[in-house]
């Protein structure tokens, strides 16, 4: 009830947990065991702390109707702009004896942490039903944390108001890279800071009219633009874009299993048209790139195989935390065919999702490639997949006469985080 009382009825004799929940709050203990025999039983008392999840945002000068059990605390949030001229916190219409505390940013443009009984910026406790008051003049501008502590259970109203000396506004934007937003980049525009969210975007707040020099960092990218310089007159200016780029402060590995097919270990290969061995030591129609292996799709050696397709593929997942994905490997054609403009026989490195639906297609090769040397493909960015688990297939095809060899060896699949 608002008095933080409860009863639980109906019960026969027996042992029961007895356990509290509530969005935002944690309990102590966390569960009661208790036993009925013959008789009610009382005082299975909790106390409830605020988690920090159950903040409430207000808006200025709006009041905000709530409750409070017996030494509990409701936490509540208020955005102060920078050049606010003072910060007034009340508690009115109270039913029992609760009391205000609130805790301002430890710098300025923050968010404070929960105001306590013992560590706060603000307090008024007054003994019964008297309303509670705290006012600041000239406030750190920044998200204020308000705390409601039931000194005795009670309902309330908490209002705080902010007086600003003159109209702010602000600026914003979206910070992406390789297309998806970059999160954790820190933007300032005079004094004035923010961080960019999981999809990248920005908002400066507490700006007045002027011109602002807007700035993003971030350790490990560069950015494009570097800056933007922005003048406010009257409006909140949006749009302020940026594109960033890795500058390769990170670490970089290749996240393949048996790169160069020493060993088999990661790959799967399948096919459809005539068995035969794909992982060889052969140096025929050409020797390994590196090491003692390649890979051979649609031939084996000097042997060409028509009317095939051959899948090789890996699984693999790229961290959420990337912030590049490159795909390299080397190849070599060698092919029967003679044509100078039609592709009959093809190689097509693409990825899918495990349930096998295409993503992308990265780079089709085919009998118009054939080389007399091993070839490097570089730079085929999987970046957009970070955080997914993909399927990375080369599937070898030819056609019905006139064979194609399609030789594979030491691939990469480059992440930096």
């Amino acid at each position: 009830s608002t008095t933080g009382a409860y009863t639980i009825s109906g019960l026969a004799n027996g042992t029961y947990t007895v356990t509290p929940s509530k969005s935002g709050y944690t309990f102590s203990p966390t569960s009661i065991s208790v036993t009925i025999n013959g008789a009610n039983q009382t005082g299975k008392n909790f106390t409830a702390t605020a988690s920090g999840g159950g903040d409430i945002a207000l808006s200025s000068g709006v009041g905000a109707s709530g409750s409070v059990a017996q030494g509990a605390w409701v936490y509540y949030t208020i955005y102060v702009p920078s050049g606010a001229t003072n910060l007034t916190v009340t508690l009115t219409g109270l039913s029992a004896d609760v009391d205000l505390y609130d805790m301002a940013p430890s710098t300025a443009g923050g968010t404070a942490s929960h105001p306590t009984t013992s560590t706060y910026t603000g307090r008024s406790y007054n003994s019964g039903t008297t309303n509670e008051s705290i006012s600041h003049s000239s406030p750190t501008y920044g998200t204020w944390s308000i705390g409601v502590y039931g000194y005795a259970a009670g309902s309330y109203t908490v209002t705080a108001t902010v007086t600003t000396g003159t109209t702010t506004y602000s600026i914003s934007g979206t910070i992406t890279l390789n297309g998806s937003g970059l999160s954790g980049v820190t933007v300032t525009a005079g004094s004035a800071t923010a961080t960019t969210s999981t999809t990248g975007a920005y908002t400066i707040s507490g700006l007045v009219n002027g011109t602002y020099n807007v700035t993003p960092s971030k350790s490990g990218y560069t950015f494009s633009p570097t800056s933007i310089s922005v003048t406010i007159n009257g409006a909140n200016q949006t749009g302020k874009n940026f594109t960033a780029t890795a500058s390769g402060g990170g670490t970089t590995t290749n996240i393949l299993q048996s790169p160069g097919f020493e060993t088999s270990t990661g790959w799967t290969f399948t096919y459809s048209g005539t068995s035969h061995t794909w992982r060889t030591t052969v140096a025929s129609p050409v020797a390994p790139h590196g090491g003692s292996y390649q890979a051979q799709l649609c031939a084996y050696s000097t042997t060409y195989y028509n009317s095939q397709t051959d899948y090789l593929k890996q699984t693999v997942t790229i961290p959420s935390t990337a912030t590049a994905a490159k795909l390299n490997f080397w190849y070599y054609i060698k092919t029967q065919e003679t044509t100078t403009s039609t592709a009959y026989d093809k190689l097509t490195v693409y990825i899918t999702n495990t349930s096998g639906t295409t993503l992308a297609t990265l780079t089709t090769l085919s009998n118009l490639n054939k080389t007399t040397a091993w070839t490097q493909k570089t730079n085929l960015d999987l970046s957009a997949y970070k955080g997914q688990t993909i399927i990375l297939v080369f599937k070898g095809t030819s056609d019905s006469s006139l064979g194609t060899a399609f030789c594979i060896d030491d691939i990469e699949l480059n992440v930096t985080q």
